[in-house]
Order: structure tokens, then C-alpha cells, then sequence
């Protein structure tokens, strides 16, 4: 069959798939794009060698775009990869076609950035807007429940907001991949926060047992302090974890001591 007869809306007989956008066509080539937002093309006539570059570059980006299925910016991607096809195959203009493989690198690039941050750092923002109605709970609560009265849940609390914090200054050394996956990088928020909270947590109890700081009383400002500190932990990634392998090394020292 001649190719020039398909049109929008047609199915290709030979893929069994409907047309979404036809670039362009001739008796013996067509180059579209489905309803599935794939790229699709049929030739017969032979091709020149050299377009085997273009073909695996098109290929390539075509994978590399799969993150954006279910979003608008897939379809304006991937017609730029068809448009280099077009340009290869019905003119052999390989120069133009590099050119738009180029474009359609950038646009995925651009876009990869820009969805990653998005399911980030909603993802975080969402679970301390979840911490603070949880702590606006505790405030009618907290004659019920004696533990929401101490800092050390507040300090639970104030260590996600610290690490909200680390997000939020750090952006630029947070790596974001949005072809992991939109579920990756919701947990990813997430697990910042949580890790922010058990943080403060976790800081909080040495604070007030006395395991840091020597054991001092701040009689006048202890609550500061253990609010200070437990934000202090949710925004260092490094801090509970050095205190971690410090306060192991004491014990493993003392026992070994006794001994």
C-alpha cells in the first residue's frame, strides 16, 4: 500500500496502532506518532549507512524519555525526535537531524530536572505539613496524653523541620534523576524527613539524660536547648551518626576496661 494514503486517525495495518500526528509521508516512507505517543516509521527503499547514526541516537533518547509517559511534555519530545527521523530519511539532511536530537536532549534534560524536584519536593513538603497537623493535634490532646507535653516530642517534630531545612539550602548537591521514577523520589522525600525526625528525637534523649553536653543543667534554657539541638540534628546528616559511632566507641571502651 502506498504510505500516503494514512492519515490522523487511521490505524497502520501493518502495527495495528492508531496515528496520533503523521510528520510526514510519501508513497514510500511515513513517519509518525501513535496514540501511544511512540514514534513509528516505515520505509521501502533502501537507506544510506550513515543514517544508522541517527537511527540509534533517536532510539536512544526515545528510552531515555520514557519518564515523562503520562505527562504533555512526551508527545513535544518525542516530535522532535520523529521530526529528525523525517529530516534523515526524506531529505538526508543528517546535519538538521543532529540538530534536532540535540534539542530533544536538552528538552529531556530540562525536563528531568524540572519533574524530579517536583516529586521531591512535594513529597518533603507534604510530610512536615503532616508533622504540623500532627503537632496541632497534640495541642488538644496533650492533657491526655502526658508525653505530647515534653520537648522530646516537639523535638520529633522540630527535627523533620531541620531537615526540610537541609532540602531546602542544599538543593544544589541533591542529586535528582526523574528517570528513577516518580515513586523513588517521593520515598526519597520522605525517608529525609522521617530520618530528620528520629534525628531529633534521638538528640533530644542524649540532652536530656545527660550524655551530651556533659551532663550541665541548663536550668533557664534547657528547652531552647533541646529544641536547638534537635534542629540542629534533622538539618546535619552527619551529626547523629558521628555521635552514634562515638558514643559506641565509649561503651566498647569502657567494657573492654573493665574487663
Amino acid at each position: 500500500m502506498s504510505y500516503a494514503k494514512l492519515n490522523i486517525g487511521d490505524v497502520d495495518p501493518d502495527h495495528g496502532v492508531e496515528i496520533k500526528a503523521v510528520i510526514e509521508k510519501s508513497a514510500d516512507t511515513i513517519v509518525y506518532i501513535d496514540i501511544y505517543d511512540n514514534i513509528m516509521w516505515k520505509v521501502n527503499r533502501q537507506l544510506p549507512e550513515d543514517i544508522s547514526a541517527v537511527l540509534n541516537q533517536v532510539a536512544i533518547q526515545e528510552a531515555k524519555s520514557e519518564f515523562l509517559a503520562g505527562t504533555p511534555y512526551l508527545f513535544s519530545c518525542r516530535k522532535l525526535l520523529a521530526e529528525a527521523l523525517s529530516r534523515a530519511f526524506m531529505r538526508n539532511d543528517l546535519v538538521m537531524a543532529t540538530s534536532l536530537i540535540n534539542e530533544a536532549k536538552q528538552h529531556i534534560a530540562q525536563k528531568n530536572r524540572e519533574l524530579g524536584r517536583q516529586w521531591f519536593y512535594s513529597s518533603a513538603y507534604i510530610s512536615v505539613s503532616v508533622l504540623f497537623l500532627l503537632y496541632l493535634a497534640s495541642l488538644l490532646l496533650k492533657e491526655y496524653i502526658e508525653i505530647l507535653n515534653s520537648e522530646i516530642f516537639l523535638s520529633f517534630i522540630i527535627g523533620g523541620v531541620g531537615a526540610l531545612m537541609s532540602i531546602v539550602t542544599r538543593t544544589s548537591n541533591i542529586k535528582i534523576n526523574a528517570t528513577e521514577g516518580k515513586v523513588a523520589h517521593i520515598l526519597d522525600g520522605m525517608s529525609r524527613i522521617v530520618a530528620g525526625c528520629i534525628g531529633g528525637f534521638f538528640m533530644a534523649l542524649l540532652v536530656k539524660s545527660g550524655l551530651i553536653f556533659g551532663g550541665e543543667v541548663y536550668q533557664n534554657n534547657e528547652y531552647y536547648l533541646v529544641l536547638a539541638v534537635a534542629l540542629l540534628a534533622g538539618a546535619s546528616e552527619r551529626l547523629v551518626p558521628s555521635l552514634i559511632n562515638k558514643l559506641s566507641r565509649e561503651t566498647s571502651e569502657s567494657e573492654s576496661g573493665s574487663v
